[in-house]
């Protein structure tokens, strides 16, 4: 992980509650003064000539414990666990979309837009026009129209808007994926919120977010690459939904790890937390960390033929 993420770990928000003030800072620091302490009470107990030559270092042990307790407690921007029964790796990581390997999922309207008016700059789809693209928005709109034509995709037939608007008039449903490959790299468009007529982002629903996924599974079975597959937290940004962070990447974690019980589409899959979303949010990586294990190591697997592919289970 990169020196300057972990730096500004160390003064976010999440870090500061959920690690250093949390119940287990305090029995850390008493548990390492306790190890510290012990061999002192042995050397006193059997050789109390020797013992008086310790005497003093009772300040130096609760510094040393106290350095010990916060490198303990350190912040956590990385962690991984492989899926019981499965040859996947799961991981939660902070860091930048674009620094991962493999192909990526980037969130975008059921319309597809692409213009840079009100698609902003500063979004995953804005960066991916810049960073990849050039910028060159005629050359990704045709990218997205060859895909979206593609016969072999099961692309549902878009929906016409009517009336005046900003954008694109042709809607598709919600899960829609566009595959596009600029300089080599995979990244698939999800359709998971719709754009008004105004070119604004309307509210994103939970339940949007669990039916673009699901689909997006399925697409990634028929017509993705066997692979690492990497993701941010859909809908959080641009999109408005009306639930936390924290609640969102639980559901993408529940998503993939029950549509594993159909079928292996990835070996690795990375869910992504933005730096500056970790550093302004109260994102308790440690809580996410431990719900993560426990769907790795307890998510049936008996009702396969009943639990579709990314089907949450209870």
């Amino acid at each position: 992980m990169r020196l300057p993420i972990v730096l500004r770990a160390l003064v976010s928000r999440s870090h500061v509650r959920y690690t250093l003030f949390a119940w287990d800072t305090p029995k850390t620091f008493l548990a390492v003064l306790g190890a510290l302490w012990v061999p002192l009470a042995v050397v006193n107990f059997f050789w109390h000539a020797t013992a008086q030559k310790l005497q003093g270092l009772g300040w130096p042990l609760v510094a040393v414990a106290a350095v010990a307790t916060l490198a303990a407690r350190r912040p956590v921007v990385r962690t991984r666990h492989r899926v019981a029964g499965r040859d996947v790796e799961v991981a939660v990581v902070v860091d930048d979309l674009f620094n991962t390997d493999g192909a990526c999922v980037i969130s975008t309207t059921t319309t597809f837009d692409t213009d840079p008016s009100f698609v902003s700059e500063n979004s995953l789809q804005g960066q991916l026009t810049s960073r990849y693209y050039d910028s060159d928005v005629e050359r990704l709109d045709a990218d997205i129209e060859r895909s979206l034509a593609d016969r072999f995709a099961r692309v549902a037939e878009p929906e016409t808007l009517c009336g005046r608007r900003r954008g694109k008039n042709r809607r598709y449903r919600v899960g829609t994926v566009a595959l596009v490959r600029p300089k080599g790299k995979t990244f698939y468009l999800l359709a998971a919120m719709h754009m008004n007529e105004s070119g604004n982002c309307e509210t994103v629903t939970l339940d949007q977010i669990r039916s673009a996924i699901a689909e997006l599974w399925h697409y990634v079975t028929r017509r993705g690459e066997h692979g690492w597959l990497a993701m941010g937290i859909l809908g959080t940004g641009h999109g408005r939904i009306n639930a936390t962070r924290a609640e969102v990447a639980r559901e993408i974690l529940k998503s993939f790890v029950a549509a594993c019980s159909a079928s292996t589409f990835c070996t690795r899959f990375t869910l992504l937390i933005s730096p500056s979303d970790f550093q302004r949010h109260q994102i308790d990586l440690h809580e996410l960390a431990a719900y993560l294990r426990y769907l790795c190591r307890y998510t049936p697997w008996e009702g396969r033929t009943k639990t579709g592919a990314g089907t949450g289970v209870a």
